[in-house]
């Protein structure tokens, strides 16, 4: 299972901080199929990128599997996800 509880990203933008993902909770229960969809720059990847653990949220908790992977360190955490998570990045050069 996934969950996040109150999780936000803020980043800076020059003077003024920008909130790409607005503070949200949700639970995908093992073996559920989601869809993130929405218009671009809306924060999909970025969400995406929290929950596998690729970038730290600036507020809440991620929870993998029982595991708040946001507590791990650096250096734990890639290997963590390595063995539970698989991801697929839509990017092309």
């Amino acid at each position: 299972m996934i969950e996040l509880h109150g999780v936000s990203k803020t980043v800076q933008s020059g003077e003024d901080p920008l909130t790409i993902v607005h503070p949200l909770d949700l639970e995908i229960p093992t073996g559920q199929l989601l869809s993130i969809v929405g218009p671009s720059g809306s924060g999909k990847s970025t969400l995406l990128g929290l929950i596998a653990g690729l970038d730290m949220p600036t507020t809440g908790s991620i929870m993998v599997n029982g595991t708040d992977i946001t507590s791990l360190n650096e250096d734990v955490s890639p290997s963590f996800e390595a063995g539970r998570l698989g991801l697929y990045f839509n990017s092309f050069i």
